[in-house]
């Protein structure tokens, strides 16, 4: 019946009995967990079997048990000393993988520039009453495309790595808190030269001001999108198999915040029923962060601020621009305030994913 642990030799053909040896060009340590994930219920009968056959003949001295890791103090590592552990060997493994990181860089880099070139400038002119859409196309894709990347990223990364956390969770080697503190860490790490990659090229190309707030603004909306996304994808790859399984989850609840995002359909006429839809949506948020460092204290070329507002049918200045396409709410949180809902909703989404690990991974199921 069972698989010899002294014999790991033995394990292909363990496998390979039962009808599943590892195809080829395929790393044999991930064929193997792949298999018990996907037939997990009938890995664990064989198991079972084995083991009640072999418990009445096995001597005591061969029923060996794993090591545990010892901390500094010679006990078990405390959730500091696991963190750590477990953050470095995560940076390790993402920073070692050279492929994998140019791969990103080379995702991003060569997008931004063909946006930056194809609205090359455009904020840099008068600031005009056309050109405000442009210039919130330009946004809206800024904040839309990275949303899409680290959810997919985030579920997909998450999905490869959970068969190796229920291993070593009921090994005893870690526990969750510190293995999800560090899981993240590792994706962070990876995620900010891929945030410059795609931020810096479009910001300079499209001539957005060179100043140190707007500029630290810009960058820490998209990484706080990045993180966020990063974290619901991870939530979502606790459950789902495939690239599938995260669209079927993704595209239902993206679709509305987009379509009410402010951009497509401007606040003041999106019907009453979808306005929950408007100020619960992450993108909404990040766009006006973004549009706020813009244009708050900007004067239109274009329009005559002399006349009293209701006898034109422009916008004056920024405050002006802001009031007619953003909330009351979003002007009086002010950027900070919004930079922290985004953080509460990285909180949040962080909450339901070590949640989820509970119920859809650490099932008690080995």
């Amino acid at each position: 019946g069972g698989l010899a642990e002294d014999d790991p030799k033995a394990v292909e053909a363990y496998f390979a009995r039962f009808g599943a040896p590892t195809p080829v060009h395929t790393n044999p340590a991930h064929h193997y967990i792949t298999e018990i994930q996907a037939h997990g219920d009938l890995w664990a009968q064989r198991w079972a079997a084995a083991q009640e056959g072999d418990a009445a003949t096995a001597p005591p001295a061969t029923r060996r048990r794993q090591r545990p890791v010892r901390g500094a103090g010679g006990g078990r590592p405390t959730a500091w000393e696991q963190t750590v552990i477990l953050t470095r060997r995560t940076i390790l493994e993402n920073f070692k993988n050279r492929r994998k990181f140019f791969r990103g860089i080379m995702s991003r880099l060569p997008t931004s520039i063909v946006i930056g070139t194809f609205f090359w400038r455009i904020a840099t002119g008068p600031l005009t009453q056309p050109s405000v859409f442009t210039l919130r196309g330009v946004l809206f894709i800024t904040v839309q495309s990275p949303i899409i990347d680290s959810f997919y990223a985030g579920a997909a990364s998450f999905q490869s790595t959970r068969g190796m956390l229920k291993r070593e969770y009921y090994d005893g080697l870690y526990q969750i808190s510190p293995y999800y503190l560090a899981y993240h860490a590792g994706f962070l790490a990876m995620q900010m030269p891929w945030t410059f990659a795609w931020v810096v090229p479009l910001y300079l190309l499209v001539g957005l001001p060179l100043e140190f707030e707007k500029v630290g603004v810009f960058v820490l909306t998209i990484f706080l999108v990045i993180v966020l996304a990063c974290a619901a994808g991870s939530t979502v790859g606790t459950w789902t198999k495939d690239t599938e399984g995260n669209r079927a989850v993704l595209m239902p609840a993206f679709i509305p915040m987009v379509i009410f995002s402010g951009y497509v359909i401007p606040y003041a006429q999106i019907p009453w029923v979808w306005k929950p839809i408007y100020f619960v949506s992450p993108l909404q948020w990040a766009i006006t962060i973004i549009e706020t460092s813009r244009y708050r204290g900007l004067e239109f070329d274009d329009c005559d601020a002399s006349l009293p507002r209701e006898d034109r049918r422009c916008f004056a200045t920024g405050e002006e621009f802001l009031e007619e396409h953003t909330t009351q709410l979003a002007q009086a949180l002010g950027i900070p305030g919004m930079l922290c809902l985004c953080f509460g909703y990285i909180v949040f989404f962080m909450l339901c994913n070590i949640r989820a690990i509970r119920k859809c991974v650490l099932d008690g199921r080995v």
